[in-house]
């Protein structure tokens, strides 16, 4: 039998844009890694290595989801990171240093403030297209040149 807390979970993630997935996802990793450096110094290794492994598989998932396509730049850049994040976190696992751990921790903590300032932009940008457009379907849009540009999040 599924809790409440689970179904609203599922319908948050199926109703969620890609940056919000994404803030999720990183929300996620960040929460693993607290928990994970707890565990190292409570000496409960067994708690840290699931919750290094949980916030690996997150980091993972942040790597996998990059599109390459509009800034390869940009996104050569965010691989590194989460490369460097992703190999902090199988270190302070394998050697149980807590340090290691923070490092990681600290990046995805201003990866995250970083994320939700880009998101907010994003929103201010596409605000005014979607209140000028909002009598305009999306075939109109296309002939007359109206539709927004993606951007690299979308």
């Amino acid at each position: 039998m599924r809790s409440i807390a689970d179904e609203y979970l599922e319908n948050r993630v199926l109703t969620a844009s890609r940056e919000q997935l994404h803030l999720m996802v990183v929300d996620a990793a960040i929460l693993f890694a607290r928990r994970a450096i707890q565990g190292l110094e409570n000496r409960d290794f067994e708690t840290s290595f699931n919750n290094f492994t949980s916030c690996r598989a997150c980091v993972s998932e942040l790597l996998s989801a990059l599109n390459p396509e509009p800034n390869p730049e940009l996104i050569d850049r965010l691989k590194a990171l989460f490369l460097f994040v992703h190999e902090r976190l199988v270190n302070a696992d394998l050697y149980h240093d807590s340090q290691l751990a923070r490092d990681a921790l600290k990046i995805l903590e201003m990866h995250r403030e970083t994320w939700i300032e880009v998101m907010g932009r994003v929103q201010q940008e596409r605000q005014p297209v979607q209140s000028a457009a909002t009598n305009v379907t999306p075939a109109r849009a296309i002939a007359v040149g109206e539709m927004p540009e993606r951007s690299w999040v979308t």
